[in-house]
């Protein structure tokens, strides 16, 4: 859920992006509040009752969720991160940087990486759901500037091209 541990914490996301943290060295009250709700459930029904309980009430006292942010990951969901951060943020009506700025607060990422992550996501599930024509099909159906483009992304986010990642994928499902 991006944007959900800043709505719990408070936290600015890019301070914690690509770094392992335990719960305590971010937010000392919610671990000993979960550690706590573990402890005294008696069954699972009941802890993960709990630990909804705690979730809610620290995102109603940090009450930290921004309305462009929400409206903003809709619509990048919605358009599998075809849209530009030139047509996000006019959507919005706030600057480029400002949007990313946001982003860089909330999500860890700015806007760009995000839309990039979302079409790379797209493409995995055409991957499984159609037969793999080129990657000049995937790059059409994504919207993308060009097949090179597609490529680049696509290694940058999973560090292996989409041909090498198609073939350990049949591997996978053939087994």
């Amino acid at each position: 859920m991006p944007g959900g541990l800043h709505a719990i914490t408070g936290i600015n996301q890019s301070e914690l992006c690509d770094i392992q943290a335990q719960v305590g060295e971010v937010d000392k009250h919610l671990s000993y509040s979960l550690i706590h709700a573990m402890e005294i459930s008696n069954n699972i029904d009941d802890m993960i009752s709990m630990v909804n309980m705690i979730f809610l009430k620290a995102i109603e006292k940090k009450n930290r969720q921004h309305v462009v942010i929400e409206s903003t990951l809709d619509r990048i969901k919605a358009t599998n991160g075809r849209l530009t951060i030139k047509e996000l943020s006019a959507n919005e009506y706030i600057s480029e940087r400002h949007l990313n700025r946001l982003f860089n607060e909330y999500i860890g990422i700015n806007a760009k990486m995000f839309s990039r992550l979302v079409r790379v996501n797209h493409s995995i599930n055409i991957f499984k759901k159609i037969d793999y024509k080129s990657c000049l099909n995937i790059a059409q159906i994504l919207g993308c500037f060009d097949q090179s483009h597609f490529i680049r992304d696509f290694k940058q986010i999973c560090d292996v091209s989409p041909n090498l990642f198609l073939k350990n994928m049949s591997d996978f499902y053939n087994v």
